[in-house]
């Protein structure tokens, strides 16, 4: 296990931080929108069928 606080650490870090969080937000964005859409599809599926 290596110490979090190290210097070297949140250098390391730090300089990758910006981009990777930017990174991580897009893929969480593209994940919410795919979810939104598929329940959205999979509900309208399902009061077609409800109502045909």
């Amino acid at each position: 296990m290596f110490d979090m606080r190290s210097k070297k650490y949140q250098k390391h870090h730090n300089s990758n931080g910006i981009q990777r969080n930017a990174f991580v937000l897009l893929v969480h964005q593209t994940t919410q929108n795919s979810c939104s859409y598929i329940k959205d599809s999979f509900a309208k599926g399902l009061s077609q069928k409800a109502f045909a």
